[in-house]
């Protein structure tokens, strides 16, 4: 079902809003004012005869006539510019530039209001005749400087302190919003407007605002919460008896009944509503009406109900200037004209309301009508045109944003509940008041049922806060409760760790303490031959340089473990950290016979901690060392690949298991011999793994065995030049 609504609310939005100047008198005949014209012969006279013009040109667009309301002002703007009346040319111009935009007519509206603006805009009209410019951009889809313009008069009604003025501004902007997409806004302003009209008590306000949310709610699909606000505007109108706006009321519900696919009832209410336009001789309502009716039919397949309907719209449409009822008629009438298969009319009509549309400048607009074209086209074999109205159909779909706005319905439906729950507490306050003048004992009755529902209430509420602090402490309690869970693993983990720390520590450094108290008392008992001293100071430093390079892995371990390391992270120029790693290393090569090959280059630098770095370059030089045969070579490079630079670290040794590839990098992992039976503590790669992931880095290797490995540690790269 292809849902097309057009309320009265999105027609006479301007009209109703716009607020116009007040005035005391009241409207009258029209043949015997303008006959009484030639006799005013003071200023005081011909200005009350244009006030009184004014009177009666308001009451015919409240019945639709726009044409003589139109001939009306054009005698009241010459009369005005005649006498010099500011008062009546601001009232004109607001009156002309509000039936431009009923008639669709937006940029002759912008022309006159922008003008008038310009003259009067520092002045007392300057505030409705900004608010109806901005409305004008509004209609002609110029959203962003309509919103500019609506805030700045809100800004100035904050000196100037006129609440109903305010609230029409604020429902105004509220409108602007929900055509942006931005639903949290727009229903934040409409309850602004709802709650200045509660405050000042005016109903035609609180009717036309509660319509305009239930026709907002109507567009998000909550069609419950919809009826409920523009049942709420119906029943208002009926209070004070308001015939506009209770056909406006019905109009709206029947748009819902409708979506219910309640077609019944949708018709009904159109009748109603229909029923009262035309005793308020209200021609505008009816053309709506009749285009809503018809798409009922064309719902339920009544094909030539539906173009009865449609034609009879758009007549009246056509009589009284509307191009959106011409707009949507020509619409109506394509899907029926679809529906016969009478493809070449249907086009045709299409191509009246693209017209239209682009008439009005509205991309919204035109997106239903390139579908319907794309597809009647398609029908009819014309392919060439179907596609490029399927091209165009896309382009605009593409521009139009749309948001998520459910959050924002949903916690607004609390205030709507909240407020309602406060009118009832103030009807009831003043069925109260009128009961306690006339029956004493009802007053104490109702006061004595009053006091029991407080208890009540207080009972209730009070309950329902123990309720949630027992439900709050609940839930604090289960989040202490994981925290526990959480930091017991994480001492079981830590309580692991130093076990596996003392265990390796005792173990790795307690056989070369050992030699070393042995060489110690050989020293002190003169037993060593002069010729084994070289040797075994030689064996000493290398003992020494084991356990200090053990100790230093363990302890880097640890405190990585602990989470008390933090880099700080600098430019560093590599070649010259890896040659001093190199020098502390020599020994170790030349006992071996291996040869270290610095390649890389002097302006290669990265971002790094300095101190982690040479951890890292000293554990991956020693272990190429450790596994290189002797006579082996090592080999260190560096490339920079865009914002990155790769240190490389290849060996020529005996490579790495396939089995200890996989865990390679884990801490505690039993660490093989190397080719001359050199120890390792099993934490070095891990070291090596923390420290780079720290500095924002990654490391990974390439090894087969038998055939070298090569290790990469990629860090953020820094040029560093050298200075020569």
């Amino acid at each position: 079902m292809n849902i097309i609504t057009f309320s009265l609310t999105g027609w006479l939005l301007a009209a109703v809003l716009i607020l116009p100047f007040a005035t005391d008198d009241k409207p009258f005949d029209t043949d015997a004012s303008m006959a009484g014209a030639a006799v005013f012969e003071s200023d005081p006279e011909k200005k009350k005869y244009i006030d009184n013009l004014f009177d009666e040109i308001d009451e015919l667009v409240e019945r639709g006539s726009l044409d003589k309301a139109l001939n009306l002002l054009e005698e009241a703007e010459a009369l005005s510019d005649s006498l010099g009346y500011d008062d009546g040319r601001a009232k004109s111009a607001v009156r002309i530039g509000d039936i431009h935009i009923t008639q669709g007519r937006y940029g002759q509206a912008i022309g006159l209001l922008s003008e008038a603006y310009a003259e009067f805009e520092e002045g007392e009209h300057g505030l409705r005749i900004g608010n109806m410019l901005a409305t004008a951009y509004r209609f002609n889809d110029n959203l962003q400087e309509s919103l500019n313009l609506y805030l700045s008069l809100i800004e100035r009604l904050q000196e100037e302190k006129d609440p109903l003025l305010e609230a029409g501004i604020e429902q105004n902007i509220a409108v602007v919003y929900e055509r942006l997409g931005d639903t949290n806004q727009a229903i934040e302003r409409y309850f602004n407007s709802l709650e200045i009209a509660e405050s000042k008590a005016d109903t035609t306000l609180k009717i036309v605002v509660t319509n305009n949310i239930g026709d907002l709610y109507r567009k998000e699909g909550d069609l419950d919460f919809a009826r409920k606000f523009i049942t709420e505007s119906l029943e208002l109108s009926k209070e004070i008896n308001s015939l506009e706006n209770m056909s406006r009321a019905y109009t709206n519900l029947g748009i819902i009944s409708r979506l219910n696919e309640d077609y019944e009832e949708a018709l009904d209410y159109y009748q109603k509503s229909f029923d009262i336009a035309n005793r308020i001789g209200n021609v505008v309502g009816p053309v709506q009406i009749l285009f809503n009716i018809g798409n009922i039919y064309l719902d339920q397949e009544q094909y030539d109900l539906a173009r009865d309907a449609f034609h009879e719209s758009l007549d009246k449409s056509l009589e009284l200037n509307i191009n959106q009822g011409q707009y949507y008629n020509n619409l109506g009438l394509a899907d029926v004209h679809r529906a016969f298969e009478e493809y070449d009319m249907a086009i045709d009509r299409l191509n009246r309301s693209l017209e239209l549309a682009r008439q009005a400048g509205s991309v919204e607009m035109e997106k239903p009508v390139l579908e319907r074209l794309w597809e009647v086209h398609e029908k009819a074999g014309h392919y060439e045109e179907a596609f490029s109205n399927l091209k165009l159909y896309h382009t605009i779909s593409d521009s139009l944003q749309a948001m998520d706005k459910v959050q924002a319905l949903a916690q607004y439906e609390t205030l709507y509940n909240l407020r309602n729950e406060r009118r009832q507490n103030e009807l009831l306050g003043e069925k109260l008041q009128a009961q306690r003048s006339a029956i004493i004992i009802g007053v104490i009755s109702m006061a004595l049922i009053i006091i029991a529902a407080s208890l009540l209430l207080w009972m209730y509420r009070k309950q329902r806060v123990v309720t949630d602090r027992l439900r709050i402490q609940h839930s604090e309690l289960e989040q202490l409760y994981k925290q526990v869970e959480n930091q017991k693993e994480e001492l079981a983990h830590l309580n692991l760790t130093k076990d596996k720390l003392f265990s390796v520590l005792g173990h790795d450094l307690r056989t070369p303490v050992t030699q070393l108290q042995s060489l110690v008392m050989l020293f002190r008992e003169d037993e060593m031959e002069e010729l084994d001293l070289n040797e075994v100071i030689q064996q000493v430093e290398n003992q020494l340089q084991h356990s200090i390079s053990t100790l230093e892995n363990y302890l880097n371990w640890a405190q990585s473990q602990m989470k008390g390391l933090q880099p700080e992270l600098q430019p560093v120029q590599l070649r010259e950290k890896a040659a001093g790693v190199i020098g502390l290393l020599s020994n170790m090569a030349k006992q071996k016979g291996i040869y270290i090959q610095n390649n890389i280059d002097e302006n290669a630098g990265v971002i790094a901690d300095q101190g982690m770095l040479l951890i890292i370059l000293q554990n991956l030089i020693s272990n190429a060392l450790k596994y290189s045969h002797p006579s082996g070579e090592v080999t260190l490079e560096a490339n920079t690949e865009g914002s990155k630079t790769i240190l490389m670290v290849k060996d020529t040794g005996i490579g790495i298991p396939f089995d200890k590839q996989e865990v390679l990098f884990k801490a505690f992992d039993n660490s093989r011999k190397g080719t001359n039976n050199e120890k390792g503590t099993g934490l070095g790669l891990s070291i090596c793994r923390e420290f780079v992931e720290k500095q924002n880095g990654r490391i990974w290797f390439e090894s087969t065995p038998g055939d070298g490995s090569v290790f990469y540690v990629e860090f953020d790269a820094e040029e560093v030049t050298v200075q020569v």
